[in-house]
């Protein structure tokens, strides 16, 4: 058995090694695998807070037929390369107001999915996505190989009740040295930009 998935076009990849153990099949296990048990998605990107997120089983197969595992120690077959960008964005605001851009750059050959989640609001406001949709996962937004995508935060987040203000987490499927993030906001005739660092676990 041969697992190996290579950084080949510096895209973020999952499933990385190789392991020779004889003939048998490596499994991930996604969502509702099991209606006893159902396991969440497998992150495309993975959060190292989330690992429970992550499922794996070998089941050793001869001619299409499941055989029973050879007693002993357990071996490894495999493991999971987070190596996709995560940035915490800690200032959102949906102040109809203020003009706030998030700017995303691709250093790299490759088109990058990017989304955001877990955001973090103030006292007891929800954050929707809403508008452009251009920051939900469902709608698969990238940005271009070699290029920057610009996303007005007004079009694409709804926070209610005031205050309209929250944090949220960028993830980027692609490696950390090659995406830039930062965002820029005009209220009226100032303008406050902030560059983002990547989290330390995705370097």
């Amino acid at each position: 058995m041969d697992l190996e998935e290579g950084d080949t076009n510096d895209d973020a990849t999952g499933a990385t090694g190789s392991t020779a153990h004889g003939d048998s099949y490596f499994c991930i296990l996604a969502a509702d695998h099991s209606d006893d048990m159902p396991a969440p998605p497998i992150p495309e990107v993975g959060d190292a807070d989330m690992l429970d997120g992550y499922m794996l089983t070998a089941t050793p197969m001869v001619a299409g037929t499941v055989v029973t595992p050879p007693a002993g120690t357990p071996m490894a077959a495999g493991s999971i390369d987070r190596n996709g960008t995560t940035v915490h964005i800690s200032y959102l605001s949906a102040f109809a107001g203020a003009n706030q851009r998030l700017v995303i750059v691709n250093r790299g050959q490759d088109p990058a999915r990017f989304w955001m989640d877990d955001f973090q609001a103030e006292g007891s406001a929800m954050v929707e996505h809403s508008g452009d949709m251009m920051l939900a996962q469902s709608t698969m937004s990238e940005v271009p190989g070699r290029g920057r995508i610009i996303v007005r935060v007004q079009d694409n987040l709804t926070i209610t009740p005031n205050p309209p203000r929250t944090a949220g987490t960028l993830t980027v499927a692609a490696p950390s040295r090659q995406i830039d993030v930062m965002t820029v906001q005009v209220v009226g005739g100032s303008v406050d930009t902030t560059v983002y660092q990547h989290d330390e676990r995705q370097q």
